[in-house]
């Protein structure tokens, strides 16, 4: 008697072991199914956006279509009279082209090394060391902006774009998340640049798209 239930003891041990070695093999096998039905679910929707930016980015049509820049010489300007107490003063007319300008006490040409006066080319303001003195006659000599540099973009494509300009190593605008948004089959001036441009000077005008696509210009300031 003793044997026969020693016996069936072990046999159903084995059976129980069978089974939990079954159930453990089950709940493996669904957690890995699982895993993996996720694992190609989120590769899909990678691939898919993958598909949809690569066809977004071919899909990009773009072009500088034109490149204005417009400035005046002025000869003289009268500013003021000085008065021996006042030591700031207005052009007329900004922003002016930097290093342009010759500032006149009288007849007599000032150095432009800010010992005697300084310039604010944006906004033409004067600002002098040393009050000029009652009765000396101001003028100056200067180039000023009429139009700054202007760009237009035509996008051509069948995708909005964002696009930010490079001139002379200066990257507009300058923030790095900030972005032009252009339309697509629309053209659009881009916000004015203002820098100095001389007589004769050649620009490579350079856009690119947050997607990565350039397009190249080439102005020259006649």
């Amino acid at each position: 008697m003793g044997l026969k239930s020693t016996c069936s003891r072990r046999a159903l041990s084995t059976v129980i072991s069978a089974l939990i070695l079954s159930a453990v093999t089950l709940a493996v096998g669904g957690s890995v199914w699982a895993f993996s039905q996720g694992a190609m679910t989120i590769t899909a929707q990678n691939y898919a956006e993958a598909v949809i930016n690569m066809t977004d980015t071919i899909s990009e049509r773009f072009i500088i279509e034109m490149v204005s820049y417009e400035s005046v010489i002025l000869t003289p300007e009268q500013i003021e009279t000085g008065d021996g107490a006042t030591t700031v003063f207005n052009l007329d007319n900004f922003p002016v082209f930097p290093g342009s300008e010759t500032i006149y006490l009288e007849t007599a040409a000032q150095p432009d090394d800010d010992t005697v006066y300084t310039l604010v080319d944006e906004t033409g303001v004067i600002t002098f060391v040393a009050a000029p003195a009652t009765g000396v006659a101001i003028t100056s000599d200067y180039k000023y902006i009429i139009n700054p540099l202007n760009v237009w973009i035509f996008n051509y494509g069948t995708v909005d774009i964002e696009v930010k300009v490079q001139v002379k190593d200066i990257t507009y605008p300058y923030a790095e998340d900030e972005w032009i948004k252009i339309p697509s089959m629309n053209m659009v001036p881009f916000p004015p640049i203002t820098l100095g441009i001389i007589s004769k000077e050649e620009l490579n005008v350079k856009a690119y798209t947050k997607r990565g696509n350039n397009a190249f210009y080439r102005f020259i300031n006649l």
